[in-house]
């Protein structure tokens, strides 16, 4: 149970189960969340997964006739548990946390009632500094005024939308509607067309229907929706209906929304054989329809005007100010209102408009009304006033509604419609030359590494003897296929983009592995283009994250492209991460810059950097090849992430991309190693960033870290050392340095202090090609850069352990696999992706069988014994049947082996709702093409 106390708090009292932390700057958030929300309810609490509730005001509790402790029992103080389920999203934690002051949502009364709330959301801190939220509450009048309405005239609401064409896309049936035919919910009654449809009588059927499109296609409102039928009740018997609507329609006539009113008026008809009642409750019924036929049409507020006493009364649904009486003379308040409105046909006076005269000759009848539009000049706002006929007296008209909405966006919509479409024009013409230029780009671009592709397949074929000339030729084509690849992604990635069906997994990875990942793609073209790369890590306090690394990793291979393609050879460039502060524990932000020396960008290239087909037009990059997708990929990636881009640059001073990502984080282990506590290490660096980063990683491990900038500096630090005899423990030394390298640095240093000191050089680049002269120096172990806290401890606590070790090649993990004696079966239609695929996956001692289709695949299992094949990888499309068809059949066996057998996707069909697909159907994993070796091994190690 919750202990509950309260204390005062403005004109409620605040119940909390922890009283002591509610202290004077929450109260005083709370006070100021009321003052900006005009609210009658305040709760408040921790920023946690369930968002769980510190206090709530007794306005609150009342709103939703809860007791505190009742409320924090039933929900299990979350405020997650009192919000409708289907705007729970609104409240996870990573969206509540970005929501400010207002907002909307449905709570969830005690009685199960679903009530429409306005919000407004403060932060603020308990008293211990702990942050939390304040959120005001208060009911939304006006639907709950609608509401009672309803209840007031027994009836029941409907509305439908529709579009342009007429057609009804949305139906929306009010709870009290449902009730009144015996229904319940959505489920028993949903909101569909054919709910209602389905249940009018054969007789009424036809009309019923024909007297609704004749409402919606009727753009000059002059047919109206009403009408009186039968609908079959829930308990099969059949009660008459009478239905009124009125129809919301765009500036070009067509139906946006249809309202309605439906009452039920069974006992009305089932009078007719007394006459006297009938003709009075037809009266009555008439009158009424009056009521509802302006309550239809009213938005905000109302004015009823008594023709035969000159009077007026103002109505509102909910509080708004209003320049003018509520009451007093209607002839009075015409001329006051003259002042503030003018009516928009020339010629024409409100006071013509709205004089009892003209109001009695124009409202003849029901179905009579006057509308015309007016400015407001002083408030710049466009409103369109309609005035009703509401009672008769004698044959006279005696009473109007007069009902005000506002236009303003639909006039000023309509002012700038000819340059929207001359806009509109400019914009289609200015796509169509984009895609044309596209294509035409892209023609070349891919004919490019086609070419280069068929070419060296064909030197190779003519040199097979010639190990040398095929391992070159094959680098050549490896490389052109990546670029294939990468062109085809991106035409695939903003397709899918633009059409809305791209979205982002979650998973658990390293940031030191995907900055690796990323390194070792672009390392072959800096090295090409002889750029100078430096990496910088500032303040990385969590290395391990969780978010989509695929998607990340192509944002910045997108960015790192550009940076390498548009800095001329011999350039420099810096690429940095920073961890930010963000206030939350479980919430990591990480600020990326990629910045160059290049070319850079004018400021009207700035302004369309990010739109699709957008390539700089200058004749330094007409040979660089690309679609003029990437940026535009690269926006929507990191918008969808909830992040953040931004670009500097400028002509011949290069570029600076800042890009910052919220990633949720692990929980982070202790980096310390006790054998490594107090010893000293020296990192030599002329980089002084790359320098004090590396020497603040070593003291967190706990480590006595210095650094020097020079090969020079090194040696005489090393001599010191050694002459009092207190070597250091490791030498942390740069490969590249001015002056004196790295390597020779090593060869000095081992003749003061031979073998006795651990010496580990590091790099941005790959070291293979210094690895044996490296060695020969004295050097004992590599590590590449960025310098990852992971890294550097790894490479540490291996010295300690004396399991220093290269890098594994692309297979070993596959080759030090051992799975002697397991059968594995491999469903693939297409022979040469079986062939590579059957290769691989042999090199570990399983025994590989292959069919060729979804239907072989069920028949081979069905034959054989339980326990026969240790793992299934099923590709997904093959003929007959394909792979997830496959996976149901096999998971539909009656037997327990085949509902435990694993079932591996593997597939070209890689993106994140084929993975949703593949689990679906049954499958264990998806490991997608062109095959990752090290996912591979995973999956292996994982199922076998």
């Amino acid at each position: 149970m919750f202990q509950t106390e309260f204390i005062p708090f403005e004109e409620e009292n605040l119940y909390s189960g922890d009283i002591r932390a509610v202290g004077e700057e929450s109260l005083s958030a709370m006070s100021h969340a009321i003052e900006n929300c005009y609210a009658v309810g305040v709760v408040s609490g921790y920023y946690d997964e369930k968002l769980s509730i510190l206090s709530a005001s007794r306005f609150f509790l009342k709103n939703l006739d809860y007791e505190f402790e009742e409320m924090m029992e039933k929900t299990g103080g979350s405020l997650v548990e009192l919000v409708c389920e289907s705007d729970r999203e609104l409240f996870s934690l990573a969206h509540f946390m970005q929501a400010q002051e207002r907002g909307e949502c449905r709570m969830i009364a005690k009685n199960g009632d679903l009530l429409d709330m306005q919000l407004y959301k403060e932060d603020s801190v308990d008293t211990s500094g702990r942050p939390i939220w304040v959120l005001a509450v208060r009911l939304n009048w006006e639907s709950y005024n609608m509401t009672l309405v309803n209840s007031v005239i027994k009836s029941g609401s409907w509305y439908f939308d529709c579009d342009e064409e007429g057609r009804i896309t949305r139906v929306v049936w009010g709870r009290r509607f449902r009730e009144m035919l015996g229904y319940h919910s959505v489920i028993d009654f949903p909101n569909e067309l054919s709910s209602w449809s389905d249940l009018l009588h054969p007789d009424d059927k036809e009309q019923t229907l024909n007297a609704l499109m004749c409402a919606i296609e009727d753009k000059t409102d002059f047919k109206k929706y009403n009408v009186e039928y039968r609908m079959k009740m829930q308990d099969g018997s059949y009660e008459w209906f009478r239905a009124n609507a009125e129809v919301s329609r765009r500036i070009d006539g067509s139906v946006r929304r249809i309202i309605g009113i439906f009452v039920n008026i069974n006992a009305e008809k089932q009078a007719e054989i007394e006459r006297q009642n009938y003709y009075s409750l037809r009266a009555k019924n008439e009158e009424m329809d009056q009521v509802i036929q302006s309550l239809i049409r009213l938005v905000n507020r109302f004015v009823i005007c008594n023709l035969d006493t000159d009077t007026y009364q103002y109505y509102e649904m909910e509080h708004a100010e209003t320049i003018f009486e509520k009451n007093g003379g209607y002839t009075n308040w015409i001329s006051q209102i003259s002042e503030y409105c003018i009516p928009l046909a020339e010629d024409e006076k409100l006071e013509d408009y709205l004089s009892m005269a003209n109001l009695q000759s124009e409202l003849k009848t029901t179905d009579d009304a006057i509308q015309f539009e007016y400015s407001m000049p002083k408030e710049n706002k466009y409103k369109q006033m309609v005035v009703l006929p509401h009672a008769w007296k004698d044959g006279r008209l005696t009473q109007v509604l007069l009902v005000s909405q506002d236009i303003t966006a639909e006039k000023e919509a309509e002012i700038k419609s000819r340059q929207a479409l001359k806009d509109a024009f400019d914009a289609a013409t200015k796509a169509s030359r984009a895609k044309t230029e596209f294509l035409a780009n892209m023609s070349h671009d891919i004919r490019t590494p086609m070419n280069a592709i068929v070419g060296m397949t064909a030197i190779a074929g003519a040199n097979i003897d010639q190990k040398e000339k095929v391992i070159d030729c094959l680098s050549t084509i490896t490389q052109s296929s990546r670029h294939l690849l990468g062109l085809i992604n991106e035409v695939l990635d903003m397709s899918r983009i633009e059409s809305g069906n791209v979205s982002l997994t979650e998973e658990e990875f390293n940031l030191s592995e995907l900055t690796d990942n990323l390194i070792a793609m672009v390392k072959d073209s800096l090295a090409a283009h002889h750029h100078r790369f430096e990496m910088h890590l500032r303040r990385i306090e969590h290395e391990n994250v969780r978010g989509d690394s695929l998607r990340i990793q192509q944002v910045f291979t997108n960015i790192m492209s550009n940076a390498i393609k548009y800095t001329p050879d011999g350039g420099t460039i810096l690429f940095s991460i920073e961890e930010k502060q963000t206030g939350h524990k479980d919430i990591g932000c990480y600020e990326f810059i990629v910045e160059d020396n290049g070319i850079g960008m004018s400021e009207d290239f700035l302004k369309v950097i990010f739109e699709p087909f957008t390539r700089v037009d200058d004749k330094r990059t007409s040979r660089i090849q690309g679609t003029g997708l990437g940026m535009a990929i690269t926006k929507n990636i990191v918008s969808m992430m909830g992040g953040n881009i931004k670009v500097e640059s400028k002509p011949g001073k290069g570029s600076r991309f800042i890009v910052d990502i919220f990633l949720k984080l692990q929980e982070e282990q202790s980096e310390k190693i006790e054998e490594l506590v107090d010893l000293p290490v020296l990192v030599v660096d002329d980089d002084h960033v790359c320098c004090e980063g590396t020497v603040a990683i070593l003291q967190d491990i706990g480590i006595k870290g210095e650094w020097v900038d020079s090969g020079l500096l090194a040696i005489e630090k090393v001599k010191e050392r050694h002459t009092r005899m207190d070597d250091y423990f490791a030498i942390i030394m740069d490969w590249q340095m001015p002056g004196m390298d790295g390597i020779e640095a090593t060869r000095r240093i081992r003749k003061i202090v031979g073998r006795e000191v651990t010496i580990i050089v590091m790099s941005a680049y790959d070291y293979a090609e210094i690895e044996e002269e490296a060695k020969a120096a004295g050097v004992d172990a590599f590590i590449t850069k960025p310098m990852f806290k992971s890294k550097i401890s790894r490479a540490l606590h291996d010295i300690v352990r004396g399991t220093h070790q290269r890098a594994d090649t692309y297979l070993d993990g596959i080759r030090k696999s051992n799975y002697t004696g397991k059968r594995i079966l491999l469903v693939e239609d297409n022979e040469l992706n079986s062939e590579i695929a059957k290769e691989i996956i042999e090199m570990t001692g399983a025994t590989v069988e292959t069919v060729a289709d979804g239907q072989e695949a069920i028949t081979r299992i069905e034959t054989v014994e339980d326990g026969y094949y240790a793992l299934v990888f099923m590709d997904i499309q093959m003929p007959k049947i394909n792979g997830y068809q496959a996976a149901t059949a096999i998971r539909s066996m009656e037997r327990e082996w085949t509902g435990k057998l694993p079932i591996i996707a593997m597939t070209a069909n890689a993106f994140t709702e084929d993975v949703v697909m593949a689990k679906a159907a049954g499958m264990n994993e998806h490991v997608a093409k062109p095959l990752d070796m090290n996912k591979l091994c995973d999956v292996l190690k994982r199922w076998m």
